[in-house]
């Protein structure tokens, strides 16, 4: 069993970070309520921190993906197609997304995005370098 962490951008962690330091100086240096300034990079920082928190584990026949209390398991024999994606701008800079992504399609419906590109996860899917 190998255990890899999600990769993030550390631009849009350091971007909401700092936006949510400059609105709480503004909000208690003027005394104006800017909540709303505070609430919208609280809330961006959390997902980031999300996803900092995912890690994949690798077994013989699955992968799992575990975020705080939620686990997701996935047998490796019922993954249809995978892809290493680049996510569109939005997602690097503001979500926190990594520069690649590798998207899982499994079963009938389902699908997952893995937030690291690391040998072994492609290794075991088959996709290579």
């Amino acid at each position: 069993m190998k255990i890899i962490k999600a990769s993030t951008s550390t631009f849009s962690l350091l971007f909401w970070v700092s936006f949510l330091t400059l609105a709480l100086v503004w909000q208690f240096s003027y005394g104006t309520s800017i909540w709303n300034f505070s609430i919208v990079p609280l809330f961006f920082l959390i997902q980031i921190m999300l996803k900092i928190l995912t890690k994949y584990e690798i077994e013989e026949e699955t992968l799992t993906a575990r975020v705080l209390f939620e686990k997701q398991t996935v047998d490796l024999s019922k993954i249809r197609s995978y892809s290493i994606s680049k996510p569109n701008l939005f997602k690097q800079y503001i979500l926190g997304f990594p520069k690649e992504t590798i998207s899982v399609k499994y079963n009938k419906f389902d699908d997952m995005e893995i937030l690291s590109t690391d040998q072994a996860i492609l290794d075991k899917l088959g996709v290579g370098t």
